[in-house]
Order: structure tokens, then sequence, then C-alpha cells
């Protein structure tokens, strides 16, 4: 594409402006230029813009056009200015509109990653290490990235045929990222080509399929290949792998081990009399077969989570009917993106201004940091507790009660779709008005009803026969008994065994009971207050490549957790989750094992994760 001055002048009527001005920082090399511009206000999440007025954003274009004519088309290409860490800071609270705690310039200005990491490498010479890597999807790809940057053999095996994970499992109609995307993609590896801001499964499978090809990964996984058991030699210091490739039995010897399989990748079939019964189609959420069936059938979605609430907009004009079977409402946050194009204006200006890119990921980021977590604390003298947990809780609980009410003609529906517990309590929804226009429907009906009964023609509610053709379950993964069903056992007995879906951990990374052994997305490390998963990945495989330096440097053979840093980690982290909202009496959630205590997810501030996996700490372990 030739680019001339009226195309700048074009594509900068789609650009964030508070990222445009910080933009203009690295190519006029001077910070003072933020002052005589317009000031943006406090960002808030899924906001760009700042609430900066048409005039004001005119200023900032007027600035922007002779700065940026100049740098890409008059040929005055002066080197980009790289800011110090006090100029830095500067910019971040100009584009958030807001004081940066300077505690949290170090993480931020990490994640803005403006100059190449160095990277400590250590040849194959002086380390004979072999690494399993267990799954080829969003970690086990940046596990893989990381281990071939320090030169380290491994191998990764993957169960399915194709990387992706998540994303090559959860393949049904809607299926998409509830992460803005230029934030959920490594901060290593952007993509600029992103078709829509929050992109579809196609697209994102495709990113880390680019990923997976660039980096060289090919020649070192084994797809079609499931762990089915693993056991600790205490003599070796090794673990004895037993895996299924391609129908068969393989034994194979690691030194470590990293588990990549995440929490999302066991389906959960609720236990329902009759199951076998039913005689039409029945799958769950993340089995979608290939071929069209929906078309003029007769359809029922069991649950109303995430996968459903995507799963329902896209398939109710195909269906004769579709009637969906809910326990609890699910709560939206009003999110007018969740479906729109990215335009090539928006593209254009993420590839070619220098950090524009960078700098509109930390205004994605920023607000959804650890601002909202103090929100979710439970005021223990609050009146409102069944509805709300504090005052700010009531407050976002009014205004998205309001945006839903906004929504609803039918009346009847009022008391279906607004929830009766507090706000975040569970996995909140991006709503762009397809889920309530969905339910309006003549040909969808909602039912506020569990289903425990299943007949040969379809679904027994309320002692009466409903009868369907198909039937899905969209009920979620058995997010909470970790590991299965891989047989894992480091010396004391069946990992499953002795925590079954209670599992303790140190930072959902080491296990004292599992020695050379890692995860990545493990116990109590899923987000629901802040950031997104890969941030926390890139936490974890950081912290692990450090454990690895340390392992290596000394020639120690093993390294295991002390049990007491466990429980004292552990005591911590179930206190802190004690307080939250997750844990509220009216709240039952994939968060929540058997007896209601939250197992899967992070309490803490993103600031304190990133502190403790950035500095790995040797006393923490026995060597």
């Amino acid at each position: 594409m030739k680019i001339n001055k009226k195309y700048i002048d074009e594509a900068l009527n789609d650009a964030s402006f508070p990222v445009l001005a910080a933009t203009l920082v690295h190519i006029s090399g001077d910070t003072s230029l933020l002052e005589d511009l317009p000031k943006p206000k406090k960002a808030i999440l899924g906001e760009t813009q700042g609430f900066l007025t048409e005039d004001e954003k005119k200023i900032i274009k007027d600035k922007a056009i002779k700065l940026i004519n100049d740098f890409l088309i008059d040929s005055n290409h002066q080197e980009i200015y790289i800011p110090n860490e006090d100029d830095l800071h500067t910019i971040m609270n100009y584009v958030s509109g807001d004081v940066v705690p300077k505690e949290y310039v170090p993480m931020m200005s990490q994640e803005l990653n403006l100059l190449p990491l160095s990277h400590k490498s250590l040849s194959c010479d002086e380390n004979n290490l072999r690494v399993l890597v267990i799954g080829c999807g969003m970690s086990g790809i940046l596990t893989a990235i990381k281990l071939s940057e320090k030169n380290i053999s491994y191998k990764i095996y993957e169960k399915n045929h194709d990387v992706g994970g998540t994303w090559n499992d959860n393949s049904y109609p809607g299926s998409r990222v509830d992460i803005a995307n230029h934030f959920y993609c490594y901060s290593f590896e952007e993509n600029h080509e992103w078709s829509e801001y929050f992109s579809q499964q196609p697209e994102l499978k495709e990113y880390f399929n680019n990923c997976f090809i660039k980096y060289g990964l090919k020649d070192h996984v084994n797809f079609n290949t499931e762990v089915i058991a693993m056991d600790f030699n205490e003599d070796t210091a090794t673990w004895k792998v037993k895996s299924s490739q391609e129908d068969q039995i393989v034994y194979e010897e690691f030194d470590l081990v990293v588990s990549c399989v995440g929490q999302l990748n066991i389906p959960k079939i609720p236990n329902i009399k009759n199951f076998n019964k039913f005689k039409g189609e029945v799958f769950h959420s993340s089995e979608w077969p290939d071929k069209d069936i929906i078309s003029n059938k007769k359809v029922a979605i069991v649950g109303s989570g995430a996968s459903a609430f995507q799963i329902v907009p896209a398939i109710a004009p195909d269906c004769q009917e579709l009637t969906i079977f809910q326990r609890s409402a699910p709560w939206m946050f009003p999110n007018p993106d969740y479906h729109r194009k990215v335009s090539k204006e928006k593209k254009w200006l993420l590839k070619n201004l220098p950090y524009y890119s960078r700098w509109y990921r930390f205004l994605l980021f920023w607000p959804g940091s650890d601002q909202l977590l103090s929100s979710l604390i439970i005021d223990p003298n609050w009146d409102q507790h069944e509805s709300s947990i504090n005052q700010e809780n009531e407050y976002m609980r009014e205004l998205f009660t309001e945006a839903m009410l906004a929504q609803i003609s039918d009346h009847s529906l009022i008391k279906k779709v607004i929830p009766n517990y507090p706000p975040f309590g569970k996995r909140m929804l991006q709503d762009n008005g397809s889920w309530l226009e969905a339910l309006h429907r003549d040909n969808v009906i909602l039912l506020n009803e569990e289903v425990n009964c299943l007949h040969e023609g379809g679904i027994v509610s309320k002692d009466q026969l409903l009868e369907f053709d198909i039937i899905i379950f969209a009920t979620g993964f058995k997010a909470q008994e970790f590991f299965i069903p891989i047989k894992i056992n480091g010396g004391d007995g069946d990992f499953h065994s002795i925590y079954e879906d209670s599992p303790e951990s140190y930072l959902g990374i080491t296990f004292s009971n599992l020695p050379n052994f890692f995860a990545m997305y493990g116990p109590g490390t899923n987000l629901a207050h802040a950031g997104s998963i890969i941030f926390h990945s890139e936490c974890q495989i950081r912290y692990i490549c450090q454990a690895i330096d340390h392992l290596t440097e000394n020639n120690y053979s093993q390294i295991k957790v002390k049990q007491q840093v466990v429980k004292e980690y552990q005591s911590r982290l179930e206190e802190q989750l004690s307080k939250t909202v997750w844990q509220h009496p009216k709240v039952n959630s994939w968060y929540q094992n058997s007896q209601g205590k939250v197992v899967t997810t992070s309490p803490w501030r993103l600031l304190e994760y990133w502190n403790w996996t950035n500095n790995f700490n040797p006393e923490d372990y026995d060597f």
C-alpha cells in the first residue's frame, strides 16, 4: 500500500489518541510535548480514547500529522527514542489518565517490551537436561519457545492431532476470546492483523500455529500422544513417563516435566439419570461435530455460562427451536466492541507508528490490572450482603442491571436473566447485546431449571417430557482436578488420591510431593479480576526458567519445593480467597471444588504475583 499524507490523515482518525500522543514521544524524543496536549481522563476497561472531546482529539491529531509526515514520508528519520524509566512513567501517567504507582513501573515496563530482552542461554554442552512439555496449547508453545532460547533439549507430547489447546478443542459456533486480542497474545509476539477486537477461534488457533512454526517447534512435538502415567525415580532423579503414541504404549525418561495441560481441557458432564437412554445427538460444547447437525432441529443447550453465551446467538437463527436450561444467570459487562471488526486504518497504525502497538496494549492492560480487586473483597459490615459485597460492588450491580434492563422488552425474562448473586462472583461475560437479543427470539426458550433426567426422546423437566433432537452440554470442564487423567506419583503416592480436587502448591507452579515438576496455569492461577492468562503464563515460565538456571549452574539433579513453603503459601492463599466474592455463599462456580472452596483462581494483585515469579528464591527449595 502506497502511503501518502492523505492516507496518514485518514488513518489518524481511527487512532486511540492517548496512544497516539505516546507515539509522538518516541518520534520526537521529547516527553515535554505531553504537557502541551489535552490530558486524557482516567482510563476504564475497554475505553481507549481517554474521554477526550473531538476538539481535544483534533489538537493531538494536528500535532501528530506534522511529526509523523516528517518521520514516515519526508525521510527525516531520526533514531526512535527509547525512554528511560522516569520518562516511561511520565508516558504511562499520560496514557492512563492517572498516576501509575511507581511500584508498578518495572512490571509495566517489562510488559511494554520496548527493548529486546537479554536471554541467558545455556549451550547444549553445558547441560544434558531432557525436559518433557505436556500440551501444545498457549502455555505449551510459550514454554517450548523459552526452553529453545535456553538451548535446552525438550519434547512436547500433545494428545490432539494439532496445536492450539483450548483453541483447537473449542471450535463451536461463536467461539471467541473474551480478552481484548491486542493484549491476548504473547508480549514478544504481537499480531497487528487481528480482524476483530475479540477474535474468533479459527484466527486464535492460526495465531498460535504461526508462533509454533515461526519458533521452529515442529521437530520437538509428538502429536496424538497422551501421557498416561508418570513415576519419579529417586535414584536417577528422573521421571519415567508412560504414554500412548498412535495407539502404542511408549516409556521414556525425562529429567524435568512441565505440565501445560491447563485447567480447561477435560469436559465436565453432570451426573444425570438415564443419560445413555437419549436416542438423539448428544455432545459437549468442546466436542462440536464437524458437520451441520443443528439446522431445523429442536435443540437443548444445558448451561448458560461462557460457552453457551457464545453458542446461543450463533445457532439460534438456524434451529427450529432452541431451549436453554440454566441453573443461574450470568452477569454481563457492557462491551460494544465484542464483535467489532478492526479497520484497515487501525491495522496500519499498529504496524507503522513507532511503539503505537505497545502503548495500545498498555492501555488495554492497565485499567484491567489491579484496580478492580479491592471491589471484590467482602466488606463484613455491608448490610446488602446477599446481592452485593461492598459499596463499589453494589454500584456495579446497579450499572450492569440497568444495562440489561435497557435491552429487555419481554418482561417475563427479567427474573430469569438478572442474577441473584453479587457481580464478579462467577466469570464475567462480555455483553454487546447478542445474548439478550437471542433470548427474545420466538424460537428460543430460557428455563431456570437443572437437568436431572433424560428420556429416549429428550429431557424430563419438572415431570414433563420435552422432546429434542440434539442435547448440547455447555457445562464447562473439570478445572478443579488438576492434571487428570494422568496418574502422577512423585514418590509419596498418586497425586490425585492425595489431593483429589483440593491441590496444594507454591505459586501454582511447584508441589512438595512432585520433584522436578512444574505447572503452567496450575492451582490458584486462573485470573478473574485482571490481566490475561497469557500474562500469568509468562510470569510462570520466567520463574521456571530461573529455577532451571539455578539447577544447571549448580549441577543439581533434583529440585523440590519445601513442604513448609507450600504450607505457608497455601494458608495465605486460602485466607485471601475466603475474603473474596468468589467464596460468597450465594455463588456456585467452576472456581470452586466439591466442598465449595475456591481452588482455581488467584486472589493476588498482578504486581504481587509478578514480583514473586520474577525473583526465584533457592531457599524455598531442596536440591
